[in-house]
Protein backbone atom coordinates (compact mmCIF):
# COMPACT_ATOMS: atom_id res chain seq x y z
CA UNK A 1 0.00 0.00 0.00
CA UNK A 2 2.82 2.67 0.61
CA UNK A 3 4.58 1.50 -2.53
CA UNK A 4 0.87 2.37 -4.44
CA UNK A 5 0.91 5.57 -2.51
CA UNK A 6 4.42 6.60 -3.56
CA UNK A 7 4.14 5.59 -6.66
CA UNK A 8 0.75 7.98 -7.06
CA UNK A 9 2.32 10.94 -5.56
CA UNK A 10 5.35 10.96 -8.00
CA UNK A 11 3.27 10.90 -10.84
CA UNK A 12 1.18 13.93 -9.85
CA UNK A 13 4.31 15.36 -9.07
CA UNK A 14 5.35 14.69 -12.09
CA UNK A 15 2.05 15.70 -14.04
CA UNK A 16 2.41 19.16 -12.28
CA UNK A 17 5.65 19.77 -13.17
CA UNK A 18 5.29 19.17 -16.93
CA UNK A 19 2.60 20.71 -17.04
CA UNK A 20 3.54 24.12 -15.51
CA UNK A 21 7.00 23.60 -17.93
CA UNK A 22 3.92 23.85 -21.34
CA UNK A 23 2.08 27.23 -19.69
CA UNK A 24 2.73 29.74 -21.69
CA UNK A 25 2.97 33.39 -21.88
CA UNK A 26 0.22 35.71 -20.67
CA UNK A 27 -1.63 37.24 -23.97
CA UNK A 28 -3.37 39.79 -21.18
CA UNK A 29 -1.42 42.85 -19.65
CA UNK A 30 -2.20 43.73 -16.31
CA UNK A 31 -1.14 47.63 -15.60
CA UNK A 32 -1.98 50.42 -13.48
CA UNK A 33 -1.43 54.13 -13.57
CA UNK A 34 -2.73 57.61 -12.55
CA UNK A 35 -4.56 59.38 -15.23
CA UNK A 36 -4.69 62.77 -14.65
CA UNK A 37 -6.24 66.07 -16.69
CA UNK A 38 -3.79 68.77 -18.34
CA UNK A 39 -4.17 70.41 -15.51
CA UNK A 40 -2.89 67.63 -13.42
CA UNK A 41 -6.63 67.18 -11.97
CA UNK A 42 -7.25 63.08 -11.12
CA UNK A 43 -9.95 62.12 -13.89
CA UNK A 44 -12.65 60.76 -12.33
CA UNK A 45 -12.36 61.74 -8.77
CA UNK A 46 -15.24 62.83 -7.91
CA UNK A 47 -17.45 60.16 -10.37
CA UNK A 48 -16.13 57.28 -12.58
CA UNK A 49 -15.63 57.76 -16.23
CA UNK A 50 -15.16 56.07 -18.91
CA UNK A 51 -12.78 57.23 -21.70
CA UNK A 52 -11.32 55.42 -24.92
CA UNK A 53 -7.68 54.11 -24.31
CA UNK A 54 -5.45 52.58 -26.99
CA UNK A 55 -2.07 50.55 -25.73
CA UNK A 56 0.62 49.76 -27.97
CA UNK A 57 3.64 47.86 -27.60
CA UNK A 58 7.26 49.10 -29.43
CA UNK A 59 10.83 47.54 -29.01
CA UNK A 60 11.79 51.68 -28.48
CA UNK A 61 10.91 53.89 -26.15
CA UNK A 62 10.54 56.72 -28.40
CA UNK A 63 8.63 56.58 -32.06
CA UNK A 64 9.00 53.47 -33.97
CA UNK A 65 5.82 50.90 -35.19
CA UNK A 66 3.87 49.32 -32.96
CA UNK A 67 4.51 45.50 -32.80
CA UNK A 68 0.93 45.06 -30.80
CA UNK A 69 -2.15 47.66 -30.80
CA UNK A 70 -5.30 47.30 -28.79
CA UNK A 71 -8.19 50.12 -28.27
CA UNK A 72 -10.40 49.44 -25.66
CA UNK A 73 -13.50 52.40 -26.38
CA UNK A 74 -14.89 52.60 -23.20
CA UNK A 75 -12.67 51.88 -19.89
CA UNK A 76 -13.32 53.11 -16.69
CA UNK A 77 -10.47 54.87 -14.80
CA UNK A 78 -10.28 52.15 -12.69
CA UNK A 79 -10.49 49.04 -14.91
CA UNK A 80 -9.44 47.63 -18.43
CA UNK A 81 -6.84 44.89 -18.52
CA UNK A 82 -4.98 45.37 -21.82
CA UNK A 83 -4.85 42.36 -23.90
CA UNK A 84 -8.87 41.29 -23.14
CA UNK A 85 -9.76 42.39 -26.53
CA UNK A 86 -7.07 41.59 -28.99
CA UNK A 87 -4.68 38.63 -27.28
CA UNK A 88 -0.28 39.91 -27.43
CA UNK A 89 1.35 37.10 -29.40
CA UNK A 90 4.28 38.18 -28.71
CA UNK A 91 7.53 35.57 -27.22
CA UNK A 92 8.48 38.75 -24.38
CA UNK A 93 11.97 37.42 -25.23
CA UNK A 94 13.31 40.80 -25.25
CA UNK A 95 12.48 44.38 -23.55
CA UNK A 96 9.38 46.23 -24.54
CA UNK A 97 7.65 49.44 -23.89
CA UNK A 98 3.82 50.16 -23.39
CA UNK A 99 2.73 53.06 -25.20
CA UNK A 100 -1.20 54.58 -23.43
CA UNK A 101 -3.23 57.00 -25.52
CA UNK A 102 -6.22 58.06 -23.75
CA UNK A 103 -9.04 59.71 -25.86
CA UNK A 104 -11.68 62.70 -24.65
CA UNK A 105 -9.09 65.21 -24.80
CA UNK A 106 -7.39 64.19 -21.55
Amino acid sequence: MKRYCLHALIMVIGVLLTSSAFAGVPRTINYQGYLTDAAGTQVGASAPVSVSMTFSIYTVSSGGTALWTETQGSVQVSKGIPGSVTPVNLSFDAQYYLGVKVGRGI
